[in-house]
This record gives C-alpha cells, structure tokens and sequence, in this order.
C-alpha cells in the first residue's frame, strides 16, 4: 500500500493455478471446478492522520529528526539530544523574523498541506534612537556656565516620536557645563564673584551700568558674562 495517511490506494498479487502434488502451473479451467478464484486486488485501508506537532517560537536550526519527545514547554529531546529553543526576535524592532521546530510525531503520518508555517514576522514597529543637536552657545563667559542642547527621539526616517520609545538609560546628555575659567577684571585682578548680591549686579547689567569702572569691580562676575 502507499506510504502516508488518508491515502487511497490498492494492493496487487498474482494468482495462479497450480498442481497441488508437483506445484507446476495449469491453465485456470483445471482450477475453476475446485474453488472460486481468490481476489488479485485488495483496497488499502488509509490511517488517519497525525496532527503536526511545533516547538515555542524562536531562533531554530533545520535538524533531521529521527525521533521526538516532549520535555517541556521550551525543551524537547531528539536523539538522545537535548535543545532548548529561545523565544526571540532577529531584530529587537524594525522587523524580524522568529522560527520554530515543525515536525510529524510519525514518518508519513501528517497531511502536508495541513503543515503550520515555521517563521513568522515579529517586531514590526520601527526602529527609534537619540539624535543629539548642536550645544547652543554657554550662558557665561566666563566663571562657569551652562549649554543646553536638544536630544529628540526619531525613527529611521528622522521624525520625531516620542521619548519612552528610545532607550532612557543611554539618553546622551542634554545639560553641560562650560566656560570654566575664572573671570579676570579689567585690571586682570581674577574675579571670583561679585561683592554686591547678584540680582542687584544683574539690574545694574540691564541699566547699562557696567560699563563704569566701579560697578566692573563690585559687579565683575555679572558685567563679564
């Protein structure tokens, strides 16, 4: 009979009649007066089908199995054997493909076109990462100040989404320091800070006032900014 399940198909012999005492062939008339001649062809009987049998999805390498068992979820035993198949993606985003173990429990014993697929898409959403921009210019001059720059997360094709989509922990910095030196007068005395407060230096700086002599020196941190 044909290999495989849920085939149709027919056996074949041939009959004869012979002697029974000396086993030599006669024609089938000496035969017909003794018995009714036995069939030639007999129908097969199909075996049903198996159901195919897959491992988790994940990344799997083609084998050729000669025999197969379930371990567990994730593990299964072929050849005394043991794998254990990963559940993951190609490419963590952008799309990728994953692949799993298909296999019949049965040589011949599954239907062929009732075979589940082996790989699948996964990961399909685009791919986002940090583009940093240009440091814009330091507050100060001098003393110790600060840039600003803007770190937008982008997809492949450079628009913008949003920030919970790209990595947070290796976000590049936004703020940094700069101009470290320490301010000199106009006298090229170091200047360290201001002798009056700040925010007065600061009101002065607006009024104009620091382009007079005294108010460089009680002022100096804020008029060399």
């Amino acid at each position: 009979c044909p290999e495989g399940c849920e085939v149709v198909g027919r056996r074949q012999r041939e009959v004869q009649c012979v002697d029974g005492q000396k086993g030599r062939p006669l024609r089938p008339f000496h035969c017909q007066a003794l018995s009714s001649r036995p069939p030639s062809t007999l129908s097969c009987h199909p075996q049903p089908c198996q159901p195919w049998r897959t491992s988790p999805w994940g990344q799997v390498h083609t084998h050729t199995l000669s025999h197969v068992d379930w371990l567990g979820p994730n593990e299964l035993q072929y050849d005394c054997e043991y794998k254990l198949f990963h559940p993951q993606c190609s490419r963590s985003c952008g799309g990728g493909l994953r692949e799993r173990l298909v296999y019949c429990p049965e040589p011949q014993r599954c239907n062929a076109t009732q075979r589940p697929n082996d790989t699948e898409t996964c990961n399909l959403q685009p791919c986002s990462y940090w583009d940093p921009q240009d440091w814009e210019k330091c507050s100060v001059s001098c003393g110790g100040g600060m840039q600003h720059r803007v770190v937008p997360c982008v997809v492949e094709d450079s628009s913008s989404v949003e920030n919970s989509l790209c990595d947070q922990i290796n976000m590049p910095d936004t703020l940094r320091t700069c101009n470290l030196q320490e301010c000199k007068t106009n006298t090229g005395l170091l200047c360290r800070k201001n002798s009056m407060s700040s925010r007065f230096c600061d009101k002065l700086k607006l009024l104009g006032r620091c382009s007079l002599r005294s108010i460089q020196k009680q002022c100096c941190v804020t008029c060399r900014g």
